[in-house]
């Protein structure tokens, strides 16, 4: 498998390169910030729910955004 995802953080700090398996990996871990930013090789930046590293489930959704109200 290509090592060709770049994960950026809210700050602005590259991380990477990884697999695409890794960053979901990691999206299961909580280690991807949902405010981050992703891209494969040197396409556009997408958020990672746009790159479908996260929102997989709805049960993921509300554990990244635990404070968010259901109203």
């Amino acid at each position: 498998m290509e090592r060709n995802w770049t994960y950026r953080d809210p700050a602005g700090e590259q991380h990477g390169p990884y697999t695409r398996q890794e960053l979901l990996r990691y999206a299961q871990e909580d280690r991807i910030d949902p405010r981050g930013m992703v891209r494969c090789e040197e396409g556009s930046w997408k958020s990672p729910l746009e790159a479908g590293i996260l929102g997989e489930t709805s049960n993921d959704q509300e554990r990244r955004h635990p404070h968010q109200s259901s109203e």
